[in-house]
């Protein structure tokens, strides 16, 4: 799952296929701001765990207009 809304970008269970940074269990749900992280090396969802519940809020009622 992924979402986006302006610079911030959050996703659920995410996948490293360079294996550059490894990911673990903390990493269930990474967030990133792509305007000033551009490559998403930091997650940023411990920090700002109230743009996490919008991002998810977001998503559910884009997947409750869809499903």
């Amino acid at each position: 799952m992924a979402v986006r809304k302006g610079e911030w970008k959050l996703l659920k269970n995410p996948i490293d296929p360079a294996q550059d940074t490894p990911m673990d269990e903390k990493d269930a749900l990474f967030l990133s701001n792509i305007q000033i992280h551009p490559e998403e090396l930091e997650n940023l969802a411990r920090e700002y765990p109230e743009k996490v519940s919008e991002l998810l809020q977001a998503y559910q009622e884009w997947y409750d207009r869809v499903k």
